[in-house]
């Protein structure tokens, strides 16, 4: 099943120290996008098309398993995959250029049925060696027809 929706991302990163602790301010980018929710038996699967500085990206973040991933096709290529259980360890891609990047997730909440729903996650990610501290509030609401 398909249905239209309206996504509200909001994320905040703050680059950390070699002790851990946050160095300089944190940057927060919000942003809203037209979707579309596909529902399936074991996952759910949110996607919307943007475009940035570098060029178009598509995205789409799946729900399974308790797990989430989001993929990143296009002026950016990576697949981040959330599990409180265990690291991820990708590629981030701007091309030219790559870089080697590992997710810890630190706690995840997924509320998300077919009428829409909330993501938290709240991470740490190394990017070409900068680590960072991270939380990302992903919101889905249903699009009036």
């Amino acid at each position: 099943m398909l249905k239209k929706i309206k996504l509200d991302i909001e994320s905040t990163f703050a680059d950390l120290d070699e002790c851990g602790m946050p160095d300089g301010e944190p940057q927060i980018s919000r942003t809203s996008h037209p979707g579309v929710m596909r529902i399936a038996e074991d996952e759910i699967s949110l996607s919307y098309r943007e475009s940035s500085e570098n060029g178009c990206v598509s995205c789409a973040i799946t729900v399974r398993g308790g797990l989430v991933s989001v993929r990143r096709e296009g002026a950016i290529a990576s697949v981040m995959l959330f599990d409180p259980e265990e690291p991820f360890k990708t590629v981030y891609s701007i091309p030219p250029y790559k870089f080697d990047m590992e997710i810890v997730t630190k706690s995840l909440s997924v509320d998300v049925s077919e009428a829409g729903g909330k993501i938290d996650i709240l991470y740490r990610m190394t990017v070409g060696g900068a680590v960072k501290e991270a939380k990302m509030t992903i919101r889905a609401e249903v699009a009036e027809i």
